[in-house]
């Protein structure tokens, strides 16, 4: 849920105020005022309590303006709405931290909207060190190449390293790696609880080196929704160097936030026909989601030479193939027997390995046998150099 504080020019407008935003369930009530409080006052509640969302009522704009200025100076990152200010306002674009501002009190579906693109504007929509596996078909090894991954980031490169196990239903990580989680993802989106790292800490599994979100596989008593997965996010890339999300291959409205949000989608499949297709489709899933798909890219999992080549697969994608990862059956087999990821001296950890340290220093070489398309690994280091 988001922390809201709640700002009006008098009683009455206050209690209409206070019935749409519990109406919404999607905000936590941190104090809500009836009359516009003084810039010290202001100073102070806004540094005690760090909302994501300020709703200011605008009816009075000279006073609303003067302290949507003193937040917004506390607290770029604070979102703030502006409701209330009537037909006069021009559509002139608002400065001083006003996201967006309303004639009238929006009803709840505005209202989501309004948060929705409130909290992205204030937050900055895109979390730099998140990258989402998302699997063209079942079966994709998306997980495997995730794992591998994480390993490698947090091992030899030394990263810290949390994986989101977004696949509340199917999610194996668990399975993989022969854990038990007392906590899961499950949890911590159901309890919807304000995030500090001593209860952050009671989710997670740390195993490998990595700290894990796991899935328990445990119908939600009730679906988690974008907000949750924002609020998760905005404490996570403050606390780890490389956020990695396993999705399933359905994203929804709430699972939109890891794709919509990150530095890159990665596309895993094989390089059977169907899974190219399959591809293709998730891609128009992540314009229907808002996502970028230009921030999105194919790994090729159990690469056969003499098969489909790259420039094929991207003609028929239309986006660039990242990576190309072996065909190491035998090695991912012992590893899942024997519970742990796979070795960095197997033909797919020395690949992930290398795909890690390029995501950690983008910079890097990259090795001919990734046969990964360099302007994809370009753009991706010019954005990183922009943060």
């Amino acid at each position: 849920m988001l922390s809201v504080i709640l700002i009006a020019a008098d009683e009455e407008r206050l209690l209409a105020m206070q019935g749409l935003v519990r109406g919404s369930g999607r905000t936590r009530m941190l104090r809500s005022y009836n009359r516009y409080p003084d810039a010290p006052s202001t100073i102070r509640l806004v540094r005690a309590v760090n909302p994501e969302v300020v709703i200011l009522d605008y009816q009075q704009r000279s006073a609303a303006a003067e302290l949507a200025r003193q937040i917004y100076r506390i607290s770029p990152r604070t979102a703030i709405l502006a409701f209330g200010a009537g037909d006069r306002e021009s559509a002139e674009p608002y400065t001083n931290g006003v996201v967006q501002v309303f004639p009238a009190l929006p009803d709840e579906a505005d209202l989501d909207k309004a948060l929705q693109s409130a909290v992205h504007a204030a937050s900055g929509l895109v979390v730099d060190n998140l990258y989402s596996f998302l699997p063209a078909k079942g079966g994709s090894g998306a997980s495997t190449l995730l794992l591998a991954t994480s390993t490698a980031l947090a091992g030899p490169l030394k990263k810290r390293v949390l994986v989101v196990e977004a696949d509340l239903r199917s999610g194996v990580l668990s399975f993989v790696l022969n854990q038990y989680p007392v906590q899961s993802i499950r949890n911590l989106l159901e309890y919807k609880l304000p995030l500090d790292e001593p209860g952050f800490q009671r989710y997670i599994t740390r195993c490998a080196g990595v700290d894990f979100l796991f899935s328990d596989r445990i119908p939600l008593s009730s679906r988690p929704a974008w907000d949750d997965y924002f609020a998760l996010l905005e404490f996570a890339r403050m606390h780890y160097d490389f956020i990695l999300a396993d999705l399933p291959e359905v994203i929804n409205d709430a699972s939109s936030e890891l794709v919509r949000r990150a530095r890159a989608v990665f596309l895993v499949g094989t390089q059977e026909i169907p899974a190219i297709k399959l591809a293709h489709a998730r891609i128009s899933e992540l314009r229907h989601w808002r996502a970028d798909p230009l921030r999105s890219a194919f790994l090729v999992n159990r690469w056969h030479r003499q098969e489909l080549a790259i420039p094929q697969i991207e003609a028929l994608l239309e986006r660039p193939v990242a990576w190309t990862f072996p065909n190491d059956y035998s090695a991912v087999s012992k590893a899942v027997n024997k519970a742990e990821p796979v070795p960095f001296d197997a033909r797919l950890g020395q690949s992930a390995l290398q795909f890690a340290r390029l995501l950690a220093q983008p910079g890097s070489e990259i090795p001919p046998d990734a046969n990964a398309n360099p302007v994809f690994w370009d753009n991706l280091r010019q954005e990183i150099a922009l943060r």
